[in-house]
């Protein structure tokens, strides 16, 4: 049970998190922790700078913001365009 005011408890807020996840159809099965995963990839989509994300997300090594960085697909293909008209004469 969550006491007003307090922080939630790790366990009691999974279990709720995942039964909510239950809910909604044909969802793969996520964590809360997949939220981290998609929160870093969505920053960087959005232009936000590795750093910056780092610091956000609180992680002491870069490493590990990688770590947890899928780069989209239309982030790639914006990269791709930026590069060819860069260079088309």
């Amino acid at each position: 049970m969550k006491i007003p005011d307090q922080p939630c408890n790790p366990t009691h807020f999974r279990n709720h998190f995942k039964k909510a996840i239950e809910t909604v159809p044909n969802v793969r099965p996520l964590t809360p922790h997949s939220c981290r995963h998609t929160y870093v990839s969505q920053m960087q989509a959005l232009g936000v700078d590795l750093l910056t994300i780092q610091s956000i997300v609180d992680h002491a090594d870069i490493d590990m913001t990688q770590h947890y960085l899928h780069v989209q697909d239309s982030v790639k293909q914006s990269a791709i365009e930026k590069f060819s008209q860069a260079f088309t004469a």
